[in-house]
């Protein structure tokens, strides 16, 4: 995995940070600019149970971590551009989708 981790690493550190920036570029423009109104979706059971904990924060930003080590593994350069077209393959369908049928949850009761 160390070998992996090293191969590479300025070019793949660099591609990370310019793909996640050009996606939230893009997933906020996005957020901005839908279709149609959002719909509004309905709390179920499950959100008003599971309450919003600031303690947890550590572990939903650990996402990036892993975000990261996907492409960080990877040891050719055509993996990577693989990987990258992969990825925005996914973010052009999933934007795609959000910006035909854009959704919302009612606001945060959080101060």
């Amino acid at each position: 995995m160390l070998r992996r981790l090293r191969i590479r690493t300025g070019a793949k550190g660099l591609a990370t940070t310019l793909g996640i920036s050009a996606f939230f570029v893009a997933y906020f423009w996005v957020l901005h600019h839908p279709f149609t109104t959002p719909a509004l979706m309905p709390l179920t059971a499950l959100d008003r149970w599971v309450a919003f904990e600031p303690a947890a924060l550590p572990l939903y930003f650990s996402l990036w971590v892993y975000v990261a080590l996907a492409p960080a593994l990877l040891d050719s350069g055509r993996d990577l551009g693989a990987y990258g077209l992969a990825a925005l393959a996914m973010s052009v369908v999933g934007l795609g989708i959000f910006m035909a049928w854009p959704t919302a949850v009612p606001p945060a009761a959080i101060d």
